[in-house]
């Protein structure tokens, strides 16, 4: 296999996982969101259903923004005043500072691969407690019926947290330049020192597919129920 296939199916393909999945995804939530407002006639941050998602979202924003040493100026559950958002978090930093410029990139999209790591972990330790990745299926969940259903039921709800609102995403494209120079330097150092690492990278590339899949299918099937 030559340098540049790999590097495609490596590198390539995990930064057009990350710019497709989060493109898509929050379009399809920020539409199930305005959805359910529609029907119900009121702010998503009066909805009870959207709190548990609308916490989760705000917190990883400032957490991930705290690890970067960005200063929180303001965290908040309710509309801001424009009334655009349902709850926003401010940070203060350092434009000369590199780390902390990437670290508001990073945190602008946190919510989104946040949320879905949250899922896929809490899947696995409920669903498939104690089995290796490898032998995860459909056909080997050992969970009782009452287990699949709570965290189905508490993965809908995280799932409303799983979009980016048009601010999240300027952010979060400020940093791509950065995250593709990563990526590429993440694919050097695999090809020169251990080449077997990437056969390794390109499977991760396909979980990641599964998740976004996934998070797509709850969001499909939230629009279902609420109709």
């Amino acid at each position: 296999m030559s340098v540049w296939q790999s590097l495609l199916e490596t590198a390539g393909a995990s930064f057009a996982i990350l710019v497709g999945a989060t493109v898509g995804l929050s379009w399809l939530n920020g539409l199930l969101v305005q959805h359910i407002v529609n029907r119900r006639g009121k702010a998503s941050s009066q909805l009870w259903v959207m709190k548990p998602g609308l916490l989760v979202h705000e917190s990883l924003h400032a957490l991930v923004g705290k690890l970067f040493g960005l200063h929180i100026a303001e965290y908040s559950l309710r509309p801001d005043a424009s009334g655009r958002t349902a709850g926003h978090v401010t940070f203060t930093y350092s434009k000369k500072t590199l780390w902390q410029r990437l670290g508001l990139s990073v945190a602008a999209s946190a919510p989104l691969w946040g949320i879905s790591a949250i899922l896929v972990l809490s899947g696995k330790w409920i669903l498939w407690p104690g089995q290796p990745w490898r032998t995860i299926s459909v056909a080997t969940i050992s969970a009782p019926w009452w287990q699949i259903l709570l965290w189905v039921g508490v993965a809908l709800l995280l799932s409303f947290g799983a979009n980016l609102s048009p601010q999240d995403l300027r952010g979060a494209a400020k940093g791509l330049p950065f995250l593709l120079i990563a990526l590429i330097a993440m694919f050097a150092l695999g090809w020169w020192l251990v080449p077997a690492l990437l056969l390794g990278w390109r499977q991760v590339n396909l979980v990641a597919c599964g998740v976004v899949l996934l998070l797509g299918c709850f969001a499909g099937l939230a629009a279902v129920i609420t109709r």
